[in-house]
């Protein structure tokens, strides 16, 4: 219908097929459609967008309460005007309306200073973090106590001030299931705030990963690899804080051959009495090792150097 004449509009059923694609003949109601067909009343209506409607739009608007938006830690309305002709401004009142109800970007702040540092730290920070959560971990669900978590994060000189605490207890508070709760808990889904830092592993780093695996299993006996074949084949000069003698400028030399060994070997928990590592063991090893490292180039050329592949 044209808001302006008040015509109604009406298309047919037939579809005409034409250079800018499928096209219907559109006409004026006049009480019956060509060919016959009876009135279609208030069916398939056409409305025009034009300066008047858009004029009785904005003045509309401006009788409506803008939304509640939240910048520089003051809260005001936002322009109902500009929302409507202005995109990107909409945009941002939009963004900004969900931070002030504890759903937009503030809400995540906590994440965007403690993932960078735990990336930071080195290649094992952040498995380390996992088993230390996960011996902490009594009944193994993935859920440890608040108290118990924040004591682990300042293991890495992590400090979280009032505000930050109680912006991860939103994100990862849950009940005894591992449910989230917006009600006061003490309880952090661990498993949960590992798992936001990344997705799985890229099919790039896991072809690698297989490459490394399949190796191990040709050296080993029946293809049934244990640690000692971690001792015997990896290599620690791929380490980044092992000083290498062909490229000394490239690492900062903390940490002699002996001392990365001993280090890599220290990730590996052998459950098995035999010293056995499995598939997922390995797999499990260097998920935790992506999510310390972004680039994907390095990650590949850290595994290629460790098996010499």
């Amino acid at each position: 219908e044209n808001v302006v004449t008040g015509c109604e509009l009406q298309s047919n059923s037939q579809v005409v097929m034409t250079s800018y694609g499928n096209e219907y003949k559109v006409f004026g109601a006049t009480g019956h459609v060509p060919g016959g067909q009876a009135d279609r009343g208030k069916t398939n209506q056409w409305a025009f967008v034009d300066e008047h409607w858009s004029e009785r739009m904005i003045d509309a608007a401006k009788e409506k309460d803008g939304l509640e938006i939240s910048k520089g830690g003051a809260v005001y309305k936002a322009d109902p005007v500009a929302m409507l002709t202005d995109p990107m401004y909409r945009a941002e009142a939009q963004l900004a309306h969900l931070d002030v109800h504890g759903a937009g970007e503030d809400r995540y702040a906590v994440l965007s200073r403690i993932y960078p540092i735990l990336r930071s730290r080195d290649m094992h920070t952040i498995r380390r973090l996992r088993r230390m959560c996960a011996a902490s971990d009594e009944k193994g669900t993935g859920i440890i106590s608040t108290h118990i978590f924040h004591g682990l994060l300042s293991w890495v000189c992590i400090r979280l001030t009032r505000e930050e605490s109680q912006q991860l207890q939103a994100l990862f508070g849950c009940d005894e299931a591992g449910n989230p709760t917006d009600q006061s808990s003490d309880l952090i889904n661990y498993h949960r705030f590992i798992r936001l830092m990344g997705a799985n592993m890229s099919n790039f780093r896991l072809e690698v990963v297989k490459d490394a695996w399949r190796k191990l299993e040709d050296s080993a006996i029946a293809a049934m690899v244990d640690i000692t074949h971690l001792q015997r084949y990896f290599c620690p000069e791929a380490f980044p804080k092992v000083l290498s003698q062909k490229t000394p400028e490239a690492k900062d030399g903390s940490m002699s051959r002996d001392e990365a060994r001993e280090e890599f070997l220290r990730q590996w928990e052998l459950d098995h009495p035999e010293g056995r590592i499995t598939w997922e063991a390995f797999k499990a090893y260097y998920e935790d090792v992506s999510l310390a490292m972004e680039d994907d180039e390095l990650f590949v050329e850290l595994v290629r150097k460790s098996w010499k592949l």
